[in-house]
């Protein structure tokens, strides 16, 4: 009794639904960390990992949208359809391994941040108060 196979068609609906948050992900850390820069009091420190983040963001941003504009010209009975759902899969994975990216240098950017001396106090101090 073998595993009932997935169809091209259901590939392809999973993969653009994966996309679909994918990007719905990118477009929150941006949004999230604009709002961050905008109150944030004074230079932030490594300002080079959280640039590359936002870089990185959008490029995974991009990818995902590249992917389901790929998977909406999927055709399942034309020759095209293995090119397609290759070029679909790739843009997907090319994605996610650019929105970890953005991941680890948001932690970077944030850890480097959160250890800075005025920071620190700022905290300290409304943890005293609460």
């Amino acid at each position: 009794m073998g595993e009932p196979r997935i169809s091209n068609k259901d590939r392809i609906e999973m993969l653009q639904d994966y996309c679909k948050h994918l990007a719905t992900l990118c477009t929150g850390a941006i949004l999230i960390m604009a709002t961050f820069l905008s109150n944030f009091q004074g230079q932030p420190l490594s300002q080079d990992h959280g640039s590359a983040a936002v870089y990185f963001f959008m490029m995974a941003l991009i990818s995902a949208l590249l992917s389901q504009g790929l998977s909406i010209v999927f055709n399942p009975k034309g020759r095209w359809g293995t090119v397609l759902i290759s070029a679909v899969f790739g843009f997907a994975l090319l994605a996610t391994m650019v929105f970890f990216g953005g991941v680890m240098r948001l932690g970077i950017f944030t850890a480097d941040n959160m250890s800075r001396p005025d920071l620190t106090r700022v905290i300290d101090s409304s943890s005293v108060d609460n």
